[in-house]
């Protein structure tokens, strides 16, 4: 089995997350080698700044101004999203892709003043594409609410309306790039690892997105932001919600369990103890939660494994 491990955007750019290099280190101390690691967050980042995505992105904007200025009234929300749109400044796309380009230089990356220049200008920028993905916005790479909605409400979280709008940026990469990606449509097994809170929107667009272009396809969730949503959370059997999404659950370590998922290709009938896993009987109503949470031996772990960026 294929297995492509992801960290999803909305994050800072600047590293990948470890998690998917533990992951993949132990798959292969275990003999699983299929294994690939995607940093969606930095694909995404990359290819917003490219020329033509700068240019579509202004275009799509001034579109959706012309739009609201055709109504012969908005509601408040409009507005607010009409005001948004006017008033987030336009950057050259010649001074983004020189920022960008100074970002991937060592020695601009350590002339601090440079620096700075380079961080104002890619941050400005993706300011502006928080217009695009009203009633979010975007800031420092995290993707806010500012009270129209909130990721900890279950309710708004699974609703797909609000995640294509939050996520209108990314769904036109999705459709450009990871939709016709070969790896992707090589891979048996989806593993999205959201490991923070401001990743929830996104990861679940993305998680919605390869599941209706891949439907026959695993598509599993964990990560840290979802395991303490299930920790905290009153009525776990709550969790069968996001079964809209996706075909089981990791909360907390990992390790253990996409190993042995990848022992049994995927068909949890095989192995009905899993640790750490979450899996729902969509014709019974049934929802399989762990028993108890399981804590892996650091020292029986698989060495990371390191990452290497798509060319």
């Amino acid at each position: 089995m294929k297995i492509t491990l992801m960290h999803p955007p909305l994050d800072d750019p600047t590293l990948p997350y470890h998690s998917t290099a533990y992951l993949t280190g132990h798959l292969a101390q275990n003999g699983f080698t299929e294994v690939s690691m995607r940093d969606v967050n930095i694909e995404f980042v990359n290819y917003c700044m490219e020329t033509q995505s700068v240019e579509n992105y202004y275009a799509e904007a001034e579109r959706l101004i012309r739009e609201f200025e055709g109504q012969s009234a908005l509601t408040f929300a409009e507005q607010e999203e009409y005001y948004t749109l006017w008033a987030t400044s336009r950057i050259d796309s010649t001074d983004i892709a020189r920022a960008a380009a100074g970002m991937r230089d060592k020695e601009a990356f350590l002339d601090f003043p440079a620096y700075l220049k380079n961080v104002n200008v890619i941050l400005r920028y993706f300011n502006f594409l928080g217009s695009l993905s009203y009633p979010a916005e975007i800031s420092n790479f995290r993707q806010m609410s500012r009270a129209r909605f909130s990721i900890y409400n279950l309710t708004d979280l699974n609703n797909s309306d609000l995640r294509a709008k939050a996520c209108r940026p990314f769904a036109r990469f999705f459709d450009e790039r990871l939709a016709t990606d070969p790896e992707l449509n090589d891979t048996d097994c989806f593993g999205i690892s959201i490991v923070y809170d401001h990743q929830l929107i996104h990861a679940f667009y993305l998680a919605e997105a390869l599941k209706k272009r891949w439907p026959d396809k695993l598509l599993l969730l964990g990560g840290t932001s979802i395991s303490q949503m299930y920790k905290h959370m009153r009525d776990k059997t709550q969790m069968k919600r996001f079964f809209n999404l996706c075909d089981a659950i990791v909360v907390g370590e990992g390790e253990t369990a996409i190993t042995e998922i990848a022992a049994v290709e995927g068909d949890f009938s095989k192995n009905k103890f899993i640790p750490n896993l979450i899996t729902y009987d969509r014709q019974r109503d049934e929802i399989q939660l762990p028993q108890a949470i399981h804590y892996e031996n650091v020292a029986a772990l698989g060495t990371p494994l390191a990452f290497v960026p798509l060319a």
